[in-house]
């Protein structure tokens, strides 16, 4: 839904002076060298092998952000594997849903550390999204205000760098002390903010004064709307299933809601 690089052009010269951003006109361009690079598969990759290029694309920063976590979940579950399985099958959170989340695999060292590591260039990414971000729609103002549109789409676009800070202590509550709980809490708090990020994105889309506004195609409607209940049952569906476990005093590997339902929201 994203407009895919932003290049100031024409207008007013570039100045770090916010009072000139409403006199600067500016379009969307796509160079021969940016329309190479947009070709790359992966934004990862293209982010950390190609030089800065003129044209700077905001939802390359997502995307590898997307791509860095599956990555890295990849090397810790093979490293934890290879290391002790035992790790995954008897995972003290397994206890209370069932089955494995694709989190135990990276929840314990030597997996742990690998996990840490990566997730560090992750804050990199979604602060340099959200810089981005911000800069797009105050370099697209041309009247000076910003709608209410707008501002959601600034304040959840921010959110998500916080996550991706909130989300380094996932690995210091819960692995090393058992407070699954509040680890849980830590989680829920980081998928919502992340949604939150591409509702801010389709909200300017469809309701901004952006050129993409009315360019919303219903396959982004039911991507967001699904993506939203997933993010929203998902949670509470870990939450039912640690405090009914707590509370009907269950022993081992006993889930109060059925494991399938709960890996398959997981996946």
């Amino acid at each position: 839904m994203e407009g895919d690089a932003l290049r100031p052009t024409g207008g007013a010269p570039a100045s770090n002076d916010d009072t000139l951003l409403p006199q600067t006109t500016c379009k969307l361009v796509m160079t021969p060298a940016h329309d190479a690079l947009s070709r790359s598969r992966f934004a990862l990759y293209r982010l950390l092998m190609t030089p800065p290029q003129g044209v700077v694309s905001p939802k390359a920063y997502f995307a590898a952000s997307n791509e860095l976590v599956v990555l890295t979940l990849i090397v810790c579950w093979i490293v934890t594997v290879c290391y002790d399985r035992s790790q995954v099958w008897d995972h003290p959170a397994r206890v209370y849903v069932g089955h494995f989340n694709p989190c135990f695999g990276w929840d314990y060292a030597p997996a742990s550390y690998i996990a840490v590591f990566a997730m560090s260039y992750d804050v990199h990414l979604a602060w340099t999204y959200a810089s981005l971000e911000a800069m797009r729609t105050k370099l697209r103002d041309d009247d000076g205000k910003t709608s209410k549109a707008e501002r959601f789409s600034l304040v959840t676009t921010y959110l998500h760098g916080l996550a991706s800070m909130g989300w380094m202590l996932l690995w210091l509550v819960g692995p090393p002390d058992g407070q699954w709980a509040a680890h849980l809490a830590i989680f829920s708090t980081a998928v919502a903010f992340r949604y939150l990020c591409q509702l801010g994105n389709y909200v300017e889309c469809r309701w901004g004064k952006a050129w993409e506004s009315g360019h919303v195609k219903r396959s982004h409607t039911v991507y967001i709307v699904s993506y939203g209940l997933v993010s929203l049952c998902l949670p509470i569906l870990y939450f039912i299933d640690v405090i009914m476990y707590e509370a009907q005093g269950r022993t081992g590997v006993d889930p109060p809601i059925p494991l399938a339902i709960i890996q398959t929201l997981d996946v």
